[in-house]
C-alpha cells in the first residue's frame, strides 16, 4: 500500500471553518503519522466566559474514549498473571448480586455481561446527569439490581456499568486507586503528562475546556458535568497526549506485541457470532479501509480517537459542543490523507446543498415514528425543511441528499424514508455501522375508564424511587418529582411508549383483573419492575 498523501493545511482549516471563531465552542484536532504529529490545531473557545481559545494542548473530558485505557489496565494485570479475564467478577467484587449466571471480567470488557447501564438506571431513579455522581452512588445502584438484561455472552449491549466495575477490579487487585494505577502504568511511561482519570469533581485542572450545548432557539448554554466516577468515563486528556497513545497501539512502547494484539481482540458470542468490539476499541471501515477507534459523548463534550492501522495514520478530534460530530469530522480529515486509497464518495460530498423536497412529499414524511430503543420520535416541518426531534432535544435538521434520503448532522447518521401512497410508513436510520427501522405510529384508542384504572403510584425497590401515572386525555403522563413529565402514547391497552428515549416502553401487569405494576424497558435497560403502591 502507498503512504498517505501530503495534506494541505488549508484543507483541514476548511473542515473546521464553522467553528473557527471566538464566539463559538470548537475543537482540537491532531493528526499523527507513524508516531509523528503532522498536524495540530485548535478552533473556537475552550471557555466561552473568558474567550480562551482551544489549542491542541487544551484538556478535555473525553467520555467513552476513556474505556480503552480501562481495558488496557485490566489487560496489563492479566498479562502479569494477577487476574484472569475468565474469572468470575464476584471473586473480586463479592457485593455484586448473584444473578444466577457467571459474569466474567471478559464479559465486562466487551459489553456482553447483561448488566443494566448505570446512566439509564440513574436517570430512571430520578438523577440528573449534572448531579454529582460518584463511584459509590453507581455501585449502590448496581447492588440493588435483581435481574440482567440477558444471559452473559448472549448479546452485545453497551453497558457503562461494566467499565465502572472494571476500574474497581483494577483497584482491588493492584491495591492502588484506579487513578494512581493508570498514572503509574500507562500515562507516565508514555509521557502523557496532561492526562489523568478525574475522580474528584472539585479538583482544579489548568487549561481545561468546559462544555456547551445549543438551545432550540439557537442560543448557547453551558452543559455542566460533575462526574466523580472513573472507568467508563472521566478521562481528562489532550489531543496531543492521545497521539502518544495511538502510537503505542502500533509500537507497544508500554506492554508488548502480545498485549497490543489482545487489546484488538474481539469477542465471540455464545451463538458463535463475532462482535466488532474489542478492548474499548471498535473495529469498523470507512470507504473500504479498516478503522479502529472509539468515540465519546458526555454533557457537551464530544470526542473521537481512531486510526487507520494499515497506514500508520491516527486522528484525534476533541470538541466541547454537543452538536459536534467528531467521528464524521475525523473521517473527513482522513480523506485528505487517504483519498487515493479509498472507495466510494467523500464524506463531505455526501451532503449535497441546495436539494429541496416538494411540500407534498415533505408533509407525507412528517409525523411520529416508533424508533426502537430511541422511543417515539417526531419528524416535523422546520424552516422550510424537515427536522427530527428526539424527546426533549432540539430538533435536528434533516439535510437532503437526494430523493427521500437525508443526513442527520448531530447523529452522523443517514435517514431514508419509504413513501408508498399518501404517507411514509417507515424510515431507516443508518449510523455507526448499525441500522434502526422506525414504523409510523398509529394511535391506539384506549377506553378512558381503563386509563383511569392505570392511574396511581408505582415503586421500584431496584431504583428506590416511585412514579405517578396520571391520565391526560387519550394518553398517560408518567410523573417523577425530579423530572419533566413524560408523555406516554398507547401502543395497546397495556403497553405505552414515551416520546423520546426516556423512560422508554411501559408495560402494565395485572393479576386477576387488577393492575399490579408495570415494567420499563429502555435502550440499555430491560424490564425494570415497579409495584403498584
Amino acid at each position: 500500500m502507498s503512504d498517505p498523501q501530503e495534506c494541505r493545511p488549508d484543507g483541514i482549516d476548511e473542515i473546521f471553518s464553522e467553528w473557527d471563531r471566538s464566539g463559538s465552542p470548537g475543537a482540537a484536532v491532531v493528526v499523527v503519522q507513524d508516531g509523528d504529529i503532522v498536524c495540530a490545531r485548535g478552533y473556537g473557545c475552550a471557555q466561552m466566559e473568558y474567550g480562551i481559545p482551544i489549542t491542541p494542548s487544551t484538556v478535555f473530558h473525553v467520555a467513552s474514549v476513556s474505556k480503552q485505557f480501562t481495558a488496557a489496565a485490566v489487560a496489563l494485570l492479566a498479562h502479569e498473571g494477577k487476574l484472569s479475564l475468565d474469572d468470575d467478577i464476584r471473586s473480586y467484587l463479592p457485593d455484586i448480586p448473584d444473578f444466577g449466571h457467571t459474569i466474567t471480567v471478559r464479559h465486562l470488557v466487551h459489553h456482553t455481561s447483561g448488566l443494566r447501564d448505570q446512566w439509564e438506571l440513574l436517570q430512571l431513579a430520578g438523577w440528573r446527569m449534572d448531579d454529582v455522581i460518584t463511584e459509590d452512588h453507581i455501585l449502590k445502584m448496581v447492588h440493588r439490581q435483581q435481574k440482567l438484561n440477558f444471559v452473559p455472552g448472549d448479546e452485545h449491549m453497551y453497558s457503562n456499568t461494566g467499565y465502572t466495575l472494571l476500574a474497581r477490579i483494577v483497584s482491588e487487585v493492584s491495591g492502588l486507586s484506579f487513578r494512581k494505577f493508570t498514572d503509574a502504568n500507562l500515562f507516565q511511561p508514555l509521557g502523557m503528562c496532561s492526562t489523568h482519570f478525574h475522580d474528584d469533581h472539585l479538583e482544579i485542572v489548568q487549561n481545561r475546556a468546559y462544555s456547551y450545548g445549543i438551545t432550540e432557539d439557537g442560543n448557547l448554554q453551558k452543559n455542566v458535568l460533575n462526574y466523580a466516577n472513573v472507568g467508563a468515563t472521566s478521562l481528562f486528556t489532550t489531543a496531543e497526549d492521545l497521539a502518544r497513545w495511538l502510537h503505542n497501539l502500533d509500537t507497544a512502547l508500554v506492554g508488548d506485541p502480545e498485549l497490543i494484539d489482545q487489546l484488538h481482540e474481539r469477542f465471540t458470542l455464545n451463538n458463535g457470532e463475532d462482535i466488532p468490539y474489542a478492548f474499548g476499541l471498535t473495529h469498523s471501515h470507512h470507504r473500504g479501509l479498516e478503522v479502529v477507534g472509539h468515540g465519546g459523548a458526555d454533557a457537551g463534550f464530544r470526542s473521537y480517537c481512531g486510526r487507520f492501522p494499515a497506514f500508520g495514520l491516527g486522528i484525534i478530534v476533541l470538541s466541547n459542543l454537543a452538536r459536534f460530530n467528531p467521528q464524521r469530522i475525523a473521517m473527513q480529515v482522513a480523506e485528505l490523507y487517504l483519498e487515493d486509497e479509498m472507495s466510494g464518495r467523500p464524506e463531505a460530498a455526501q451532503r449535497e446543498p441546495g436539494l429541496l423536497l416538494d411540500r407534498k412529499r415533505m408533509r407525507a414524511c412528517t409525523g411520529r415514528y416508533l424508533l426502537g430503543p430511541m422511543g417515539c420520535v417526531q419528524v416535523l416541518e422546520r424552516d422550510g425543511g424537515l427536522a427530527l426531534r428526539l424527546g426533549e432535544q432540539p430538533p435536528a435538521e434533516l439535510r437532503p441528499r437526494g430523493g427521500l434520503t437525508f443526513q442527520v448532522e448531530p447523529l452522523g447518521a443517514r435517514l431514508e424514508f419509504d413513501l408508498y401512497g399518501e404517507k411514509a410508513e417507515r424510515f431507516v436510520l443508518h449510523t455507526s455501522g448499525h441500522s434502526l427501522e422506525a414504523e409510523r405510529y398509529h394511535p391506539h384508542e384506549v377506553p378512558p375508564a381503563y386509563l383511569e384504572e392505570l392511574a396511581g403510584r408505582y415503586y421500584s425497590p431496584e431504583l428506590e424511587t416511585s412514579y405517578t401515572v396520571t391520565p391526560q386525555g387519550d394518553k398517560l403522563a408518567l410523573q417523577h418529582s425530579r423530572h419533566t413529565d413524560a408523555e406516554l402514547l398507547p401502543l395497546s391497552d397495556s403497553t405505552f411508549q414515551s416520546l423520546g428515549a426516556r423512560p422508554g416502553r411501559v408495560e402494565f401487569t395485572c393479576k386477576e383483573d387488577e393492575i399490579t405494576g408495570f415494567t420499563i424497558t429502555g435502550s440499555r435497560v430491560r424490564r425494570i419492575s415497579f409495584d403498584r403502591m
